[in-house]
């Protein structure tokens, strides 16, 4: 019975043994190659949906790139109604022809000053009206009245909580992303009299002329009253109208073309007792 007994223990423990073993390879060897063997997958898994993913925004792009000329060619339209300057001089001779062009007289014309467009204030800016005589009358008394009265200190108070809150709508708006930079904005006005069909087609003419772009924010008409001819304003019949036209021209600034650039070469010296030299100044001899 010894050796029996003996045998069985041996064969336990062989299977003990055997256990512990094959429990520290699953642990230390197998165990890790598996988790390593995972990870590669979902690592290759992952760089194939990139893969994918990049192959479909090269074929946009490549897609997009047909549409590069069509592009460039609205740039260049763009470009041309709005310079890298100003060029006010330029406005007042374009409203200039095409009044005359329609044989409309120039009764004011001003063009203002250049300004930033605000992105953000574009929600402000209020449609063209159409006032009647009656209208501008109770406009007039209603201005008049208004300057007459003395400001009383509620409304001195409630002005100055309105600059404030202006102030604070302009520094939120700092930290608002704008849209788009660079536009820039000239106010353009002008009134002239005449026949309703020649002022329609004078408008009409600045709405489609390639030369500078246009838009109209304000339009104010009256019916004329009977005058006489003056100098440059032919005569008015009732049937006739008066217009005050607001409007705006823009300009895209370059960093290239805006500003004026250094000319090479160095400047003159000049020191005490030197002649400035005077191109209308004769030659000797």
């Amino acid at each position: 019975m010894k050796p029996k007994q003996s045998t069985g223990v041996w064969v336990l423990g062989g299977l003990v043994v055997a256990v512990v073993i094959a429990a520290l390879a699953w642990f230390l060897l197998i165990s890790p190659e598996i988790d390593k063997a995972s990870d590669a997958s979902a690592a290759a898994e992952a760089a194939r949906d990139a893969n994918d993913l990049l192959e479909l925004q090269i074929q946009q792009m490549q897609a997009l790139e047909k549409d590069v000329p069509d592009w460039r060619d609205q740039i260049a339209k763009v470009a041309m109604d709005m310079p890298p300057t100003p060029e006010a001089e330029e406005v007042i001779r374009l409203v200039t022809s095409h009044l005359e062009a329609a044989g409309l007289p120039v009764v004011q014309l001003s063009v203002a000053k250049a300004a930033t467009v605000n992105p953000l204030a574009l929600s402000e800016v209020t449609l063209p009206t159409l006032a009647d005589e009656s209208d501008t009358a109770a406009e007039g008394d209603s201005e008049a009245s208004a300057a007459d009265a003395e400001s009383t200190p509620a409304e001195e108070g409630a002005a100055g909580e309105g600059e404030g809150s202006e102030t604070a709508a302009a520094g939120a708006a700092g930290t608002v992303e704008l849209p788009f930079t660079g536009l820039e904005g000239m106010t353009v006005a002008f009134s002239t009299e005449g026949d309703h069909g020649a002022i329609l087609d004078a408008l009409r003419s600045l709405y489609d002329q390639k030369d500078r772009f246009f838009t109209v924010t304000g339009l104010t008409v009256q019916r004329a009253s009977e005058t006489d001819e003056q100098p440059g304003r032919p005569a008015l019949a009732v049937d006739q109208w008066t217009v005050s036209v607001t409007g705006l021209v823009f300009s895209l600034v370059d960093e290239e073309l805006s500003y004026p650039t250094d000319e090479d070469g160095e400047a003159p010296t000049y020191a005490a007792g030197d002649r400035a030299p005077n191109a209308l100044e004769p030659l000797a001899g």
